[in-house]
C-alpha cells in the first residue's frame, strides 16, 4: 500500500536527502523540487497529499506565496521548515498562522512529532 506522498520544496540538497530518509522511515513517500516552478510542476504531475516548504525560497517569491497557490489550487496543507529565527518568521508580513512551522536544525523526533500533530489536525 502506498503511503501519503509529500512534496518537499527545499533548495539545499543535503537537507532534502536527510528529510527524504526521515520521511521514508516514517512510511511517507516524497517528491522533491528545488524551486517554486518545479513544485508546481510536481503538483500537476503527482498531486501530492501534503507539502513541506522552505519558508524562504528565493528573492521575489517566498514560501507563503506558494502556500497560497497550493492551498487554493490543490487544497494542500503545508508544513514550513525554516532556518530563520522564530521572531523573524512570526513578525514577517508573509507569515500565516494557519501553517505548521518546524525550525532548523531539527531532530528526527521533532520532525515525527510535528508531522503527527500536523496530520492529526487535518480533515479526513
Amino acid at each position: 500500500m502506498k503511503g501519503p506522498e509529500i512534496l518537499i520544496l527545499e533548495k539545499e540538497p543535503t537537507v532534502v536527502l536527510q528529510l527524504q530518509a526521515q520521511l521514508q522511515s516514517m512510511g511517507y513517500n516524497s517528491i522533491w523540487a528545488c524551486n517554486w516552478r518545479g513544485a508546481l510542476a510536481c503538483c500537476r504531475e503527482h498531486w501530492p497529499d501534503y507539502a513541506i516548504l522552505n519558508f524562504r525560497l528565493q528573492p521575489g517569491f517566498d514560501g507563503m506565496q506558494l502556500a497560497r497557490i497550493l492551498r487554493v489550487e490543490y487544497e494542500m496543507e503545508i508544513l514550513f521548515i525554516t532556518g530563520a529565527r522564530p521572531e523573524e518568521v512570526l513578525l514577517s508580513p508573509e507569515y500565516c498562522p494557519l501553517h505548521e512551522l518546524l525550525y532548523k536544525p531539527y531532530t528526527e523526533q521533532q520532525l515525527r512529532k510535528t508531522l503527527e500533530h500536523f496530520l492529526r489536525k487535518l480533515p479526513t
